[in-house]
């Protein structure tokens, strides 16, 4: 009985981040910010019981370490969805086309940035003159968002990127795979805050995981492990934790 729940929590988890992922593209699916919200959590909810179930059937936690793997693979779909995909079919930036347009290499500094903050500070400057309060947001403290379950799911599934100078030498070629592929499919600029903001994001989970409690309390949902935790380590973990995760979600479903 439980494979078979295992089973159709598998097929529900799917079915809700298919739906998650396509209402971005179909312009028939109109969802606010807080049911994509819902969607997606129920999506990883489902996803986390029924590896959990399996596992008891199998009377191993294999199936919760194989969890882990396909946690970080729809993450990585998320991640791409948002950086790449999602630019090019929506047109929300310059339809400039490298093959098509021979201007296109010539004007290097519109489709690269080397300046530190340039962009930024062009959002922060440029606030409710040019720029409305959700792009200031989603183009600045999105990114930094947007590129933290990395600084999670990196040390978690490969022992030697624990180490940060490891880790942080694998998110920057991460960043920079992506940065190129939105400047090769014109979906967004090569820009160096884009590196800041990114790895920001990344390194503060990073470290945040290291914490001890945070680090046994993270193999304890991740294979169940039974790491005893404080009452100390119990608020740490709300305050490090919990209460950033919660007035994230907030700002972005209120935007």
């Amino acid at each position: 009985m439980k494979k078979l729940f295992s089973f159709i929590l598998y097929g529900i988890s799917f079915l809700l981040f298919i739906f998650f992922i396509l209402s971005d593209y179909i312009e028939s699916i109109d969802m606010s910010q807080l049911t994509k919200c819902l969607f997606l959590c129920g999506s990883g909810i489902c996803l986390y019981f029924a590896g959990f179930l399996l596992s008891q059937h199998v009377n191993n936690r294999l199936p919760l370490a194989k969890n882990t793997y396909v946690f970080f693979a729809l993450y990585v779909i998320i991640l791409l969805s948002i950086t790449v995909v999602s630019p090019i079919l929506n047109k929300e930036v310059s339809q400039m086309d490298p093959l098509a347009n021979p201007s296109f290499f010539e004007s290097f500094t519109n489709v690269v940035n080397l300046s530190p903050f340039k962009t930024i500070m062009n959002y922060l400057s440029n606030y409710g003159v040019l720029y409305s309060e959700h792009t200031v947001i989603i183009n600045t403290l999105g990114k930094v968002v947007v590129f933290m379950p990395l600084g999670f799911y990196l040390p978690v599934l490969f022992s030697k990127l624990n180490y940060f100078k490891n880790f942080f030498s694998t998110t920057v070629l991460i960043i920079f795979i992506i940065e190129s592929l939105k400047l090769i499919t014109s979906s967004g600029i090569f820009d160096i805050d884009d590196f800041i903001l990114y790895s920001l994001g990344a390194c503060i989970t990073f470290f945040i995981y290291h914490i001890k409690c945070v680090n046994n309390f993270s193999w304890n949902i991740i294979l169940k492990e039974g790491n005893v935790l404080s009452m100390t380590d119990k608020i740490t973990i709300g305050l490090v934790v919990f209460v950033p995760i919660i007035v994230l979600a907030a700002i972005f479903i209120i935007i």
